[in-house]
């Protein structure tokens, strides 16, 4: 299907189930063929990254328990081949009513690059703790990608701690 405003048609298959005691529901996705996204994202992303998302995922959840997003491949690509970022492992987890989403062990791969982010987001204090383990050997091409400053070429095995309130957390650097 050919989603409006998008340049290529895409393929998703999707399994569900739900249940009525307790309420729950199960949802299996899996992106066949990529589908051009690139209308739903900051243009800066869509311009850096690319607009064509591909991969699979599950969700699932109930109204006592929380949701989560789990068994996700996720990519996104400047074209329908392209993977130019991967989201994968881990799991994605909310409970009461989306306040507070943990992060847990999720892997990014942008070409080069990998780190693993561990963390949590409290949506409703605007508050954060995000730990991120990685290696960055083409930090300049992102950098450039995303129009900001080239102030490393690299920056290998470190990690990265993100703290506070979200709009001017603390930022600490370990290498």
């Amino acid at each position: 299907a050919l989603i409006q405003g998008g340049k290529e048609p895409g393929e998703v298959m999707l399994s569900a189930s739900f249940g009525v005691r307790p309420t729950n529901a199960r949802a299996s996705i899996d992106i066949t063929k990529p589908i051009d996204i690139g209308r739903f994202l900051p243009r800066s992303l869509a311009a850096s990254a690319g607009r064509y998302l591909s991969g699979k995922l599950t969700a699932s959840g109930d109204v006592d328990q929380g949701f989560a997003l789990s068994d996700f491949d996720l990519s996104l690509g400047t074209t329908p081949g392209d993977k130019a970022i991967r989201v994968h492992r881990g799991r994605i987890f909310t409970e009461n009513d989306f306040d507070t989403v943990q992060i847990q062990k999720v892997a990014v791969e942008a070409r080069r690059s990998h780190a693993v982010f561990d963390g949590w987001v409290d949506t409703q204090k605007l508050l954060a703790h995000v730990r991120i383990d990685g290696v960055f050997p083409d930090l300049d091409a992102w950098l450039a990608r995303f129009g900001l400053p080239q102030f490393a070429k690299s920056a290998g095995g470190g990690t990265i701690t993100i703290d506070g309130p979200l709009r001017s957390p603390t930022i600490g650097v370990r290498v």
